[in-house]
């Protein structure tokens, strides 16, 4: 009787469903004509708290594509209208038109430009029919966010349509198949007036939270002690980039877009420093607090900068990146006087992301040693800059030899027995190192050349450890031990690597021996973040 009862029912829905086909293949999905459905869509607009978050914030005007697959299926376009409502939420109805015989699930790519009028000179003009491809490819060379009010910002990502209305369902699992095929049947018509009558409601809502497409750049000054007559001439930014994609790129595309010729100009007029912040207050300075900074630091940009996104970048404000053995990352030039007498320094960013807030603290002293912190956040003016996580690293530069206060004699290491003998480390180059802060940062011993006649080993409290080395209070013993007994004459430079905490692509080595023009080891090359050290047959005493 059971069996019956299945077959009963199954017949009936199906005749419901052959029933009520007529009414509903002009609309739905799974027909060959294809089906129309109202999308729900809601796009985050945070607020600010003045002109320039308000600016940095607002939604001017906004286009939306859909997509499946490469196949485009909807389009909105809307300048007016676009106020956040009390949640902070722009909301709107989007149609997409579904494919013929596609299924009740379909995955739809979105793709949101905020702002188009912010860009100057595009690759090409966004129009109402584009394809995936033409969208990825879109690049500018500028922006004019003061000029319109807002900056560009963008959204990309997926989201599955399902078009089954009704959720909860508590018939047999052997009758689901057919409750989903007819479920679609009950789905609303839109309310939504206008064009949208017609089309099915999804009972779902989109949620997009734009991202602009430039990072900022903030630069403060403060000198380290009162009376010096600090001020600061001029800035200038090296490295800037010929355009910036509308979406960020595959890293294969980022990494090959090319530098201008000539540098951008930030500062040109001369500008006295008047904050003082001395080591003992940057000790007790809050970092994370925007106000705290802007009380102690004098701050020169009186219009925001933006960076174009930029692949490579340095972990070290003191050198170029590892990874970025073409020197293609930013540099600001910084060009100050103290006391009349005018230096130069050179400040080497990190890689540059969109919507991303790259501050940098600039600290002179009387002996002209600028010292230099940046901190990496994402790009929020509602409040503290909570996810700030950069802290350069304290350690010790140079590195020391084990049997002296400081680097005396040139680098040089002796082959002195086979790997695991007791006398394999008796010719090595040994130093001590510290890294003390920020807590958990990871450091590696690093060999630039030279890979198979030397190698690289860490004792701390005079056993040997192994890799990941992190920040200790207790000093570290690194050894550089020859393994071929005819490298005599050779060389190997020997270098140690961090990547900073929020950014694990981006090594860089650390100063180790002195300071550019200053080099501590004798005979040892001339960077700062190199030793070079040559093997000799044996060790003179």
């Amino acid at each position: 009787m059971k069996t019956l009862n299945t077959i009963y029912l199954w017949l009936m829905l199906a005749a419901c469903m052959l029933a009520l086909a007529g009414c509903v293949e002009e609309n739905v999905s799974g027909t060959g004509e294809g089906g129309n459905i109202s999308v729900k869509m809601n796009v985050n607009a945070r607020g600010g708290s003045d002109i320039q978050a308000e600016m940095e914030n607002a939604v001017k005007s906004l286009r939306v594509y859909a997509f499946i697959g490469q196949k485009q299926i909807g389009y909105y376009y809307g300048e007016a209208g676009l106020n956040p409502d009390a949640g902070g939420k722009i909301s709107f109805w989007m149609d997409l038109k579904l494919p013929p015989y596609s299924a009740l699930e379909q995955n739809v790519w979105f793709y949101l430009v905020a702002n188009e009028k912010a860009i100057l000179r595009p690759s090409a003009t966004l129009q109402e029919n584009m394809t995936r491809d033409e969208l990825e490819k879109f690049y500018f060379e500028e922006i004019k966010a003061r000029g319109y009010g807002a900056v560009p910002m963008v959204a990309r990502q997926s989201q599955k349509i399902d078009l089954m209305y009704i959720n909860d369902m508590s018939l047999k699992e052997d009758l689901k198949l057919i409750f989903a095929t007819v479920k679609i049947l009950f789905m609303k018509e839109s309310t939504a007036g206008g064009s949208h009558n017609g089309h099915l409601m999804w009972n779902g809502t989109v949620e997009f939270e734009l991202e602009r497409v430039v990072g900022k750049l903030g630069m403060y000054f403060a000198a380290k002690e009162a009376g010096m007559n600090l001020s600061i001439e001029r800035i200038d930014f090296l490295g800037v980039l010929q355009y910036n994609y509308l979406f960020h790129p595959e890293d294969a595309v980022w990494k090959e877009v090319p530098p201008l010729d000539s540098p951008f100009e930030l500062l040109t007029t001369s500008s006295p420093v008047t904050k003082v912040m001395t080591d003992a207050d940057y000790e007790l300075l809050n970092k994370k607090d925007p106000e705290s900074i802007k009380k102690g630091f004098n701050d020169f940009f009186s219009v925001p900068v933006y960076m174009f996104e930029n692949y490579y970048g340095s972990g070290n404000p003191n050198s170029w990146g590892t990874a970025d053995t073409e020197h293609k990352g930013f540099v600001v030039r910084v060009t100050y006087s103290i006391n009349g007498n005018q230096s130069v320094k050179d400040i080497y960013l990190p890689q540059v992301k969109r919507n991303t807030y790259c501050v940098v603290l600039n600290r002179i002293g009387p002996d002209d040693v600028i010292t230099v912190d940046y901190m990496v956040a994402d790009w929020d003016d509602a409040g503290a800059w909570n996810d700030l996580t950069f802290e350069y690293p304290t350690y010790s530069n140079p590195v020391l030899p084990l049997d002296g206060d400081k680097p005396n004699t040139p680098p040089v290491v002796c082959y002195t027995g086979d790997e695991g003998s007791s006398t394999e480390e008796d010719g090595a180059f040994s130093v001590l190192f510290e890294m003390t802060a920020p807590e958990n940062q990871e450091w590696t011993p690093t060999l630039l050349n030279g890979v198979g006649n030397f190698v690289c080993k860490v004792y701390q409290n005079g056993k040997l450890v192994d890799a990941p080395y992190r920040a200790s209070p207790n000093p570290f013993t690194i050894k550089v031990i020859a393994r071929n007994p005819d490298a005599v004459g050779q060389t190997v430079n020997f270098g140690i690597t961090y990547s900073p905490i929020w950014d694990s692509g981006s090594p860089s080595l650390l100063m180790i021996n002195g300071t550019q023009g200053a080099i501590a080891w004798p005979e040892s090359g001339d960077r700062a973040e190199v030793i070079t050290i040559r093997q000799v047959s044996e060790i003179q005493k």
